[in-house]
């Protein structure tokens, strides 16, 4: 009983943490989303612009250009099956350029990626993928740019999605104004080039974010499985204790009733 009660508190603590982690990952989200949105404005302003001379190919795909896909898996513990779909979709994948964001998912693959880094490397440093990006934009290599990750919904709600980021198709918006004179001393396409980038970094940012919500969803699922099993475990260590004292008891009263027939005789 006691093993039993270490173990459901490490597991209440894990389960803690889940929950807490689900709502940061959320916040984290809707911080960037605010930047993202932000800097399509800025895309905006700079190709729809019309004082400046924007190479309109920056924006648009290479037909025969690659697929330049990014899988996000996890590197928590008690978390196969959420890799295993991102592992399978890895797998499938045969003419795609691969991007792999964490450290296990590595591990149930034998396909080869341009680039790979453990979640921990991401959060400390994710301009790598930045820089990877940005070098096939300039040089108008890509035909697309995918993102694979779990997307997290709801707590009930986890979907493997393949979210398409670029090309970019951004309309104009009426409250934008795109008359205004810009002073720029560098090549305006790169800047937009630059700035493309840096928004498709935080599109990647963003997905990893909803990925961070759905690995903490399911942690949190097997943590509340792992205490339903341990009560039900506490149940049947209580009951079988019952029953052996009942058994000892009735030993006992078996041996005083034997006790008392001889004392007769």
């Amino acid at each position: 009983m006691a093993n039993l009660s270490s173990i459901e508190n490490i597991v209440r603590v894990m389960d803690f943490h889940a929950l807490a982690r689900i709502d940061k990952a959320k916040s984290s989200a809707n911080r960037a989303l605010v930047t993202e949105q932000l800097l399509e404005q800025t895309i905006r302003l700079i190709n729809y612009n019309k004082n400046l001379n924007i190479d309109k190919k920056l924006m648009t795909s290479n037909p025969s250009g690659v697929e330049l896909n990014i899988y996000i898996g996890s590197d928590l513990s008690f978390c196969g099956d959420f890799n295993t779909s991102i592992a399978g979709e890895i797998n499938r994948d045969e003419t795609g350029l691969k991007i792999i964001v964490g450290q296990k998912i590595l591990k149930m693959t034998n396909k080869e990626s341009i680039f790979a880094m453990s979640k921990e490397d991401f959060y400390r440093d994710s301009s790598q993928i930045s820089r990877i990006i940005d070098d096939y934009l300039i040089e108008n290599k890509v035909k697309s740019i995918n993102i694979i990750y779990n997307r997290y919904y709801s707590i009930d709600d986890i979907r493997l999605e393949k979210m398409q980021v670029f090309p970019i198709s951004l309309e104009k918006n009426a409250d934008d104004n795109y008359d205004i004179d810009f002073v720029i001393e560098n090549d305006a396409n790169r800047i937009l080039c630059n700035v493309l980038a840096v928004y498709l970094n935080y599109r990647v940012m963003i997905a990893e974010k909803s990925s961070w919500a759905a690995e903490n969803v399911n942690r949190e699922k097997i943590a509340r499985e792992s205490l339903k099993r341990i009560d039900e475990l506490r149940e049947e260590e209580i009951a079988r204790e019952h029953q052996e004292r009942r058994r000892a008891d009735l030993v006992e009263q078996i041996s005083n009733f034997e006790r008392l027939r001889w004392r007769h005789v």
